[in-house]
């Protein structure tokens, strides 16, 4: 954790040093999440949403790399009633489930030699994944937040104005740590649209 601590303050004072431009952004959409081995009794809804969050700075370098930092949160909230066999009544199971990254990230804006404004943008972020649930069991609600480590790829297509861009993403996070009852693994994809506003 020291040597990551230390890898984005690095970053950070670089990017303010020697940044050409800062670009804001912004995403929304699908998220699927998967835990490697959640205990029996453990469900949770797979299928959510997320919000992401960054701010990147532009580094005069040869190619036009871009570095900062990001926030990103899914959530997956499932409620349902039905008939206890074992007891003979009905009950309901509430699973609450989310996910949230602090991440380091860099980026490679490539544009279309053909149409400047089409442009793709390989990503990638790494850093501290924060978990946190609520499931109910039969007799009680377990509660849990955890800590873990993860890495997270992705990509941007879409079209930019002057300094605005707008398009799709998707990524892709895996991550290794804490999750409680859930596993030591947890996997995320996303899918959704993104705004970009460049100063």
């Amino acid at each position: 954790m020291k040597v990551f601590v230390f890898i984005f303050a690095l970053l950070a004072l670089v990017s303010f040093s020697f940044a050409q431009s800062i670009y804001w952004g912004a995403s929304t959409g699908y998220s699927n999440l998967y835990f490697s081995r959640p205990a029996s009794g453990y469900q949770y809804e797979r299928d959510g949403g997320y919000i992401d969050g960054d701010v990147m700075f532009a580094l005069p370098t040869r190619f036009p790399l871009l570095v900062g930092a990001g926030f990103d949160g899914c959530f997956h909230y499932q409620s349902e009633d039905f008939r206890d066999h074992d007891f003979f009544f009905f009950r309901g199971q509430t699973t609450d489930v989310g996910l949230f990254s602090f991440e380091a990230r860099a980026a490679l804006p490539l544009q279309s030699p053909r149409i400047p404004r089409l442009f793709v943008v390989p990503k990638i972020g790494a850093g501290l994944l924060v978990d946190s649930y609520s499931i109910d069991l039969p007799f009680e609600t377990e509660y849990h937040s955890g800590a873990a480590f993860g890495i997270r790829p992705g990509v941007q297509a879409g079209y930019a104005w002057d300094r605005i861009a707008v398009g799709a993403e998707v990524s892709y996070l895996i991550g290794w740590g804490d999750f409680g009852h859930l596993g030591n693994q947890a996997r995320d994809l996303h899918a959704g649209v993104f705004v970009n506003i460049r100063y």
